[in-house]
């Protein structure tokens, strides 16, 4: 299945209260400047494609933040990836998050990768950022 196959069926899911808006290109395009601003790099053309369908994922373990604050999720990609850079690693931007497995950009290598919380091995290794998103998905879904 697609990434916008897989959003709308994990989204689909949730009650109409719940459901993470589609968000808007003028909003899309200001979250990416932002994230640019604030962690180096431009949000993924495959983030956007979730953005477009739903504000974040929440399914099965697996979290794709939303960008703007949700009731059913504990925070934004802003929140997680300033958390994260701070506690875990500053190496990686965060995209995802299911368990112990966080999906990751390294723009220092222009590397997508599932690394593991404990010890941070690198346990996948993705061509692209659409490769990495189908993969959490996929995973998240089975």
């Amino acid at each position: 299945m697609s990434i916008v196959e897989l959003v709308e069926k994990m989204t689909l899911e949730l009650n109409e209260t719940n459901r993470p808006a589609a968000r808007k290109e003028a909003e899309i395009f200001a979250a990416s400047d932002r994230f640019a601003s604030e962690f180096g790099v431009v949000l993924p053309d495959a983030y956007k494609e979730v953005l477009r369908h739903a504000d974040g994922v929440l399914h099965n373990g697996l979290a794709i933040w939303p960008i703007a604050e949700h009731a059913i999720f504990r925070q934004t990609i802003f929140e997680a990836n300033a958390d994260l850079r701070d506690s875990f690693d500053s190496r990686f931007v965060y995209f995802g998050q299911r368990d112990e497995e966080l999906y990751v950009f390294e723009p220092a290598k222009q590397r997508y990768s599932a690394i593991e919380f404990v010890g941070k091995p690198v346990w996948a290794e993705f061509h692209d950022d659409a490769e990495m998103f189908e993969f959490m998905l996929g995973r998240a879904w089975k």
